[in-house]
């Protein structure tokens, strides 16, 4: 090799070792995190599912469907049985399935379901 291609050798070795170890780790780092980040709201809507299936099934109330997403209000919508009626109920994403839980009881242990209106034949 000539004395004046060792430099230009020398640059382009550099190159692409910066390529090799700087360049191509970091790029290939920012897109796992951008597929992690795009699949991240997905998670959590499984995962506040879960909870909820989960706390429904604690307090001993039976589904009948979902939950279901419901992404145009950002809840889920759960058909459950209570005092042998059929209730389409919606639960937020953004709030823990469990307090909102205690206060559908709350609402239901207080609430008077009209016998006129229902024909006086709960739903079993």
């Amino acid at each position: 090799m000539k004395l004046k291609q060792l430099p230009i050798a020398i640059l382009i070795s550099g190159l692409i070792l910066l390529f090799e170890f700087k360049v191509l780790p970091y790029a290939i780092n920012h897109i796992r995190n951008w597929n992690k980040s795009s699949y991240q709201p997905i998670q959590e809507s499984e995962i506040v599912k879960t909870k909820l299936i989960s706390a429904l099934k604690e307090n001993g109330i039976p589904i009948l469907s979902g939950p279901k997403t419901r992404p145009e209000i950002n809840g889920l919508e759960v058909i459950i049985k209570k005092k042998g009626y059929q209730m389409k109920v919606i639960f937020s994403t953004q709030q823990p399935p469990q307090n909102q839980l205690a206060s559908l009881q709350l609402i239901l242990k207080e609430s008077k379901i009209e016998e006129r209106l229902t024909g006086g034949n709960p739903q079993n």
